[in-house]
């Protein structure tokens, strides 16, 4: 940096970081000729930032094709005749990150191949499932998809692990990473997952080189079912020791209210003692309009229990536009904290707000349109 020539715009005199970046995130993509020289070059780069010390996170790619050397390959509509590689992604030294939609499905757009190495949240606008993340101006924020998004969930895992253990070479990041994801596709690694979907909490358990007891958590702290929605689901997995030492796990349902047996099946993939994505059904025959409630509980051998609270909505009335629900907020007047928070559909107009403590509230309504968490 302190170099002569700089382009326009970067001071000489600009001063070097305290220390150099062990994290190197790259959310980009090209198409290079394997026998070129600039192929060989990019690779002798990523492999010296390697040896560095530097673990470099990369994204698979867009295109929805294999990463790896393809004959003539369409990239953006366009033919390109010849045997083109993505990379940075098909290098041999980074991290190359797949991306799933809300359902852990892998994301239509997302690229494939052995190059793959895990996967993370990307999302999906097919299914309207998206990543808040950096955008261009004149934001800088908003709602998008893309493995640009889920390689930086990747970089920011590492981060948490070498601040768990400062010691960790790239190579023991790239070995301990497999150990901390969840298996989904085929069972092992495969092209369109790799080693699996990247659980933060593992990772950071793995580094520490600390093993907590074993426990049974959902990576969900309700369920809502919407009028549209026949079924739910939530991951379920081990806070500590491994996947496999939770034994075997059951279910229980307690429901609130006068309606009851909605929830009519309960689905785990896999269906082994580890980590699973738990899918309830339901059935709205026969049930009322309203809201209904129930309590789903997760059971182990080994790691205890686990509640999750499930709500289910049931309109007689479609409502119009659909997927726009508006909130009702009841606020401590004193506080100005939201004691109770409940939704509905248009033209639905009532609800009803149970076990309050006496006090001065506030009831607030209104939708979230911009999609911001605040309505």
């Amino acid at each position: 940096w302190a170099s002569t020539g700089l382009p326009t715009g970067l001071p000489g005199g600009r001063p070097r970081p305290s220390s150099p970046a062990r994290i190197i995130n790259m959310s980009l993509r090209g198409a290079f000729d394997p026998a070129s020289s600039l192929y060989e070059i990019y690779n002798d780069l990523l492999e010296a930032l390697t040896l560095k010390g530097i673990t470099v996170i990369v994204a698979a790619g867009n295109d929805a094709q294999p990463v790896g050397s393809v004959s003539n390959r369409q990239i953006q509509g366009v033919m390109v005749p010849g045997e083109t590689v993505f990379l940075p992604a098909a290098s041999p030294h980074v991290i190359t990150v797949a991306a799933t939609q809300g359902t852990l499905e892998k994301a239509s757009y997302s690229n494939l191949g052995p190059e793959v190495f895990l996967a993370a949240p990307g999302g999906e606008e097919l299914t309207s499932w998206r990543i808040f993340s950096t955008n261009t101006a004149p934001s800088y924020y908003g709602w998008t998809q893309g493995t640009s998004m889920a390689a930086p969930h990747v970089s920011g895992v590492c981060a948490l692990m070498l601040a768990a253990n400062p010691a960790l070479t790239p190579a023991d990041l790239k070995a301990l990473l497999p150990l901390a994801c969840f298996d989904l596709g085929d069972p092992g690694k495969d092209d369109a997952y790799g080693h699996g979907f990247l659980m933060a909490d593992r990772a950071v358990i793995l580094a520490a080189g600390t093993a907590p007891p074993d426990q049974l958590i959902a990576y969900a702290s309700h369920l809502r079912i919407e009028t549209d929605a026949t079924s739910g689901f939530c991951l379920a997995g081990n806070a500590g020791g491994a996947f496999t030492d939770l034994g075997t796990i059951t279910y229980s349902v307690v429901y609130g209210g006068s309606a009851a047996d909605w929830i009519s099946s309960v689905t785990a993939e896999p269906s082994g003692s580890d980590g699973s994505v738990i899918t309830l059904l339901v059935d709205r025959t026969g049930l009322p309009d309203g809201d209904h409630a129930a309590t789903f509980t997760l059971h182990s051998t080994n790691g205890g229990s686990v509640d999750v609270p499930v709500g289910l909505a049931v309109r007689a009335v479609t409502p119009d536009p659909a997927f726009i629900p508006y909130f009702i907020l009841l606020v401590d007047a004193n506080t100005g904290d939201t004691v109770r928070q409940i939704s509905t559909f248009l033209p639905n107009r009532s609800f009803t707000f149970t076990a309050v403590p006496p006090g001065d509230y506030l009831v607030v309504a209104g939708t979230d349109l911009d999609n911001d968490d605040y309505i």
